[in-house]
């Protein structure tokens, strides 16, 4: 991935891996070199193509590397207020993915034309509690599939 760094021009090695999957080598590394090196060793046995192009890359400074967690929260997509009203998140609200992945404006596009064709559809009735849920479901026939 390009990018631009304090030194220059720069191509970053990233990677991303399910929790407690074999890419989820990184914890208690917090030398730079000995990241770069996991990484070549995982690049080595996962993308050997990929490795093959990358043996000779170099850290650009001391903090050219990250590495973190974020696990997908889904959370019930109705509240209740304390006036006794309903509420429907939406969103990032109620189905948060890891930033990284660009899927936050994606997936909260998809979630108002996912809510719109339902609120269309509903016309003049009641927008219970069951409507809610079932708008929400209509959305995570979509969101299901980046929340892994």
């Amino acid at each position: 991935m390009p990018t631009l760094t304090t030194s220059g021009r720069a191509d970053i090695l990233f990677w991303e891996g399910i929790p407690g999957g074999p890419l989820d080598a990184f914890q208690g590394i917090k030398d730079p070199s000995e990241h770069l090196a996991k990484t070549l060793e995982l690049m080595e046995k996962f993308t050997p193509w990929e490795y093959a192009r990358a043996t000779k890359v170099e850290l650009t400074d001391a903090n050219g590397t990250l590495a973190g967690r974020y696990a997908p929260t889904v959370r019930k997509p109705i509240g209740r207020l304390p006036g006794g009203g309903l509420v429907l998140g939406v969103a990032d609200v109620v189905v948060a993915n890891d930033p990284i992945t660009g899927q936050g404006s994606n997936s909260a596009s998809k979630c108002a034309n996912a809510y719109l064709d339902s609120i269309v559809e509903h016309g003049e009735k009641e927008f219970d509690a069951a409507w809610m849920q079932s708008t929400f479901d209509r959305y995570w026939e979509t969101a299901q599939h980046v929340t892994k």
